[in-house]
């Protein structure tokens, strides 16, 4: 699933395609009858006219502000991500939806999976929907070492699951938790309050070092490949189970916490 690097590619490829721009219409593809929910007539007609303003990102959630206080939300969900085509260019498989800008551009919403979602409503009522208001803190931009132990001593979880909770912390998947805890030497099932102080300023290297990974690994590619989809592995722990590790060369295992598997160093990543 695209977590904050692979969903911060995407809006900056967005917004370099589209801001500043005019969305003129919105179409689905061939045989799709709706968009974000509605008939394509009536989404087309909260975002075609509009000029976008501004593309953000909070947590996994691309915001595009348009305007006249209208506004448009994009979540990649389990495949989405975000594609150009110019001219007669055959649109991308699996397209979803169609932006046709005023400098001859088509801006994709390419999704598999189908799990994404695309909302076009008023700005700040699209900043009000539950899913989006309840987002947690950046964890790349937002959150201090101090903020991170007030919010692992609050919860009675383990760590693995705390790092997975979007309204604690956000843009952090399975992917970069599994990631982040390999990097600060922390079993995924410790419990969140055990962590020492120590732990718990390694573990906000290890979050910032796993995400800068990330965003460098994807930063000059248009259309991010997932590893999902077969790109090659540039991780140390995540999909490495039965791997050795990069750090001791011991044989990674795994474990399910909170419904996800949990790649770990049975040697490094000590459970105390």
């Amino acid at each position: 699933m695209p977590e904050l690097p692979e969903v911060e590619t995407n809006a900056r490829n967005l917004r370099r395609y589209a801001r500043g721009k005019r969305i003129v219409a919105v179409t689905p593809p061939p045989g799709r009858r709706e968009l974000g929910g509605l008939a394509p007539k009536a989404f087309a007609a909260r975002v075609a006219g509009h000029v976008v303003e501004e593309v953000t990102r909070r947590g996994k959630w691309i915001l595009c502000r348009l305007d006249g206080g209208a506004g448009l939300g994009l979540h990649l969900g389990m495949t989405g991500k975000i594609a150009a085509a110019r001219g007669d260019e055959e649109l991308p498989r699996f397209t979803r939806a169609v932006f046709a800008l005023d400098d001859g551009a088509r801006v994709c919403f390419v999704d598999s999976r189908r799990f994404g979602k695309l909302f076009a409503a008023g700005y700040a009522q699209l900043l009000e929907r539950p899913e989006i208001a309840r987002v947690g803190p950046d964890a790349l931009s937002e959150v201090s070492v101090e903020e991170l132990a007030r919010i692992l001593a609050a919860s009675r979880r383990t760590v693995k699951e705390v790092l997975l909770d979007q309204t604690r912390l956000s843009g952090v998947g399975n992917l970069y938790a599994t990631e982040a805890l390999w990097r600060a030497k922390i079993h995924p099932a410790k419990p969140a309050r055990a962590l020492s102080a120590a732990q718990v300023r390694a573990l906000h290297r290890g979050i910032r070092d796993a995400l800068k990974h990330g965003l460098r690994t994807y930063a000059s590619e248009d259309v991010p490949e997932y590893i999902e989809e077969g790109a090659p592995n540039p991780f140390h722990a995540y999909d490495r189970a039965g791997e050795p590790c990069h750090r001791c060369k011991t044989t990674l295992k795994s474990m399910v916490i909170g419904g996800r598997t949990s790649a770990f160093c049975p040697a490094c990543q000590l459970r105390r």
